[in-house]
């Protein structure tokens, strides 16, 4: 589209992602490195407070155009480049991107991960739950989709071992509690089925749809989920503890397409895979939320081969 504008936009998920410009007019591209985020929430804060939230992810997605002259005014760095058509931009985890496209153009964006960012996925999926920032995908089904890939290499299972065995904790922790909360209303979702579960009345609760939202953090809900149906609520286990304290759980269902047995299974699993490896420290550390190293900051191009 001509002149279209993409507003300031860090992806959430600390990913890597690269857009390649195939034909048409030019594309600007204006980017804040990881390392100077903080400068660039001082000035927003003073330019646009309104939009700033008090959270880790403090810049909500597709929310702020912001003219570059204006933030460099207020001690924010900026870098500028110019796409061309047949060139690739690829953008680090952590930068701040904003773009104008100076005609009709035609572009394709991907994103993509590499290993080592199994080492910051928990904590980056926990600050998306805590800044109620909805995820593109389910953080469980990756990990259990890793853990059942018998092809999948080594290292790999290694780093997803303790991030599997933190999930299965979790999810037994909190089904116990709600037991004990007095839920007692259970069903299993096929994955593979094809009609909606009794008495589901929207499209959300669609069993082969994994992107089941808590109303609560907005989190991606896919091994398991707490819901009301008469009221059209729906909780991740960890909120439906925290919300439903001392209330009546007539009315609650707890959905599931995994039972314990079996999620301890896919902990076997990824464990034969590769039995003579223990998980590395910095993935310890990062499902114990300890801050892992910085990611490589800024936005790159290279012209396409």
């Amino acid at each position: 589209m001509l002149y279209t504008t993409g507003c300031w936009y860090r992806d959430p998920h600390c990913l890597p992602w690269i857009e390649y410009l195939h034909t048409g007019a030019n594309k600007i591209w204006y980017s804040v490195p990881a390392h100077s985020s903080n400068r660039f929430r001082a000035a927003m804060k003073e330019i646009m407070p309104q939009v700033c939230k008090d959270s880790v992810i403090w810049l909500p997605s597709d929310c702020a155009m912001v003219p570059p002259p204006q933030l460099v005014e207020h001690g924010c760095p900026l870098s500028r480049l110019v796409q061309e058509k047949g060139q690739f931009v690829v953008i680090f985890p952590g930068a701040f991107t904003s773009t104008i496209a100076c005609g009709y153009s035609v572009s394709e964006s991907v994103y993509f991960a590499t290993q080592d960012w199994l080492l910051q996925a928990a904590e980056c999926f926990e600050h998306m739950k805590a800044s109620c920032e909805p995820p593109t995908f389910s953080f469980e089904k990756l990990i259990l989709g890793i853990a059942t890939e018998h092809r999948e290499n080594l290292d790999t299972c290694r780093w997803t071992l303790p991030l599997l065995r933190k999930m299965c904790e979790n999810e037994q922790r909190y089904r116990t509690q709600l037991v004990e909360m007095g839920l007692k209303t259970f069903e299993r979702l096929r994955l593979d089925e094809a009609a909606e579960p009794k008495k589901a009345k929207r499209p959300r609760l669609r069993p082969e749809d994994s992107n089941h939202e808590c109303d609560f953090c907005r989190i991606s809900c896919h091994v398991s989920m707490v819901v009301n149906m008469q009221d059209d609520i729906l909780y991740c286990l960890e909120h439906a503890v925290h919300c439903l304290q001392r209330k009546n759980m007539k009315s609650w269902k707890l959905l599931y397409t995994y039972d314990m047995p079996i999620l301890s299974l896919a902990d076997v699993t990824c464990r034969g895979v590769a039995p003579h490896l223990s998980a590395p420290a910095s993935v310890t550390q990062s499902v114990t939320a300890v801050a892992p190293s910085a990611p490589p900051a800024g936005a790159a191009y290279c012209s396409a081969p």
